[in-house]
């Protein structure tokens, strides 16, 4: 079989055997209409034999890996598409941002710089549109990468790096420091912020991709709500590689006393 049902580190955002309906809409046109509907030339388009084309490989199916680069609005500016950087250094033209039906539209899983997996297949439509190719791709599954989300306690200086950097990367560690320290929960990191840097301090929250984070422990160095990780100085380029979208500043504080050591 050529099609995961699963994808580790990933969110599933749409698949096609999740979509009953759009399924149901397509059948329905390709059985009813003339004009619209999808060649019949693995079978029925959703159907057991359409599927089995695709686990014998007879239908095959294509996987593109990369980066959301842009989201747009196309069409009456109200059809929603994406594209992708892919890891070979080519961008896909648009694809529509296919959602399942139990994901609510808050929950904002597309966002550009977040890692992606496109899985389509191709298909010709009944009708032939005289500008559109002749074989069109159709979406069988999206996903993007997981994510966790963040925080970090930074003082002025380390702020206006990271503003340098156009909030998407935290500066290089210095010789005395070798290890960063991302922490867990806001409350945490506003502890921290409020307590220990001067003249001021500030909660920074981002995402982070639960792939990458895999591989590095939590800790808990107090009580139940002060859990940070741990990451080695020498992947700090990595780990800034892995932040999806941008680095926020949610809260600021006047400190109140220097830390003995900046984390």
């Amino acid at each position: 079989m050529n099609l995961e049902r699963e994808q580790p580190g990933y969110t599933k955002v749409y698949t096609l055997w999740d979509d009953a309906r759009g399924v149901k809409n397509i059948q329905e046109a390709t059985l009813n209409t003339a004009d619209y509907g999808i060649l019949q030339e693995h079978g029925l388009f959703g159907s057991r034999e359409w599927w089995s084309a695709i686990d014998n490989g007879e239908l095959a199916v294509h996987t593109v890996y990369g980066t959301i680069c842009d989201l747009a609005m196309e069409s009456m500016n109200d059809w929603p598409v994406f594209r992708i950087l892919c890891d070979d250094g080519t961008v896909t033209e648009s694809i529509t941002r296919e959602t399942l039906t139990t994901i609510s539209i808050s929950d904002n899983l597309y966002q550009i710089g977040r890692r992606v997996i496109w899985q389509y297949v191709h298909v010709r439509h009944k009708k032939r549109v005289a500008f559109l190719p002749e074989r069109g791709r159709h979406t069988v599954s999206i996903w993007v990468a997981s994510i966790e989300i963040l925080f970090r306690p930074v003082g002025e200086e380390e702020l206006s790096l990271i503003a340098a950097s156009n909030f998407s990367a935290f500066p290089p560690r210095l010789p005395e420091q070798p290890i960063f320290y991302p922490v867990c929960s806001s409350r945490y990191a506003e502890e921290i912020a409020s307590k220990w840097n001067t003249p001021r301090g500030y909660v920074t929250e981002f995402q982070v991709a639960k792939a990458f984070l895999a591989k590095y422990e939590r800790h808990q160095v107090g009580g139940k709500e002060h859990v940070e990780y741990w990451i080695p100085a020498e992947d700090l380029s990595a780990f800034n590689r892995s932040i999806v979208g941008k680095i926020r500043v949610v809260k600021s504080f006047t400190g109140q006393r220097s830390a003995t050591e900046t984390r």
